[in-house]
C-alpha cells in the first residue's frame, strides 16, 4: 500500500501520514460512541456517559501507543490538534444520546464535524496551548 501511494503521489509520506491520522480519528470516534452507547444502556447520567465515552475513546489508543513504545498523541504538545476534535465528536454524540436524538443521520453529522475539525487542524497545523514551566529564581543579595 505504501508503495502504491508513494508511486501515485510525489508527497506519498504525507498522504500516508494523513490517512493514518484520519483512521485514528475514526477509531477514536467509534470507541467513544461505543462507550457512550454502553453508558446509555446502563442508565448513566450525562457525566458518567461523558466519562465512559472519553475513557473508551482515548484508552484504546493510549494502550496501543504504549505497547508500541510510542508517546500517545494525547500526551504530545507538538501534535496537531488531536484531542479537541475527538472531544467535540464524543460530546456531541453524548448530548444526542442523552436527549434521545441519536440516529444514523445525527451520528454521521457529529462524526463529520469532528473529522472536519481534525482535517482543518492537520491542514493549518493548529495546536492547543502548552503550559510552560517557569523556575523561580532567588533574589540576589
Amino acid at each position: 500500500m505504501n508503495a502504491l501511494v508513494q508511486a501515485a503521489s510525489p508527497d506519498g509520506d504525507a498522504v500516508i501520514g494523513t490517512a493514518q491520522q484520519v483512521a485514528d480519528l475514526v477509531a477514536t470516534f467509534a470507541f467513544g460512541v461505543s462507550g457512550a452507547l454502553l453508558a446509555v444502556r446502563k442508565g448513566y447520567d450525562f457525566i458518567g456517559l461523558s466519562a465512559l465515552a472519553f475513557a473508551t475513546a482515548f484508552g484504546s489508543g493510549v494502550i496501543r501507543d504504549l505497547l508500541a513504545n510510542r508517546t500517545p498523541p494525547v500526551l504530545r504538545p507538538d501534535q496537531d490538534l488531536y484531542t479537541v476534535p475527538a472531544i467535540i465528536g464524543a460530546t456531541t454524540s453524548a448530548l444526542l444520546l442523552h436527549f434521545d436524538s441519536y440516529n444514523t443521520l445525527t451520528g454521521g453529522a457529529a462524526f463529520l464535524v469532528a473529522l472536519s475539525v481534525r482535517l482543518l487542524a492537520l491542514r493549518f497545523h493548529w495546536h492547543t496551548t502548552v503550559a510552560v514551566a517557569k523556575t523561580l529564581r532567588r533574589p540576589k543579595r
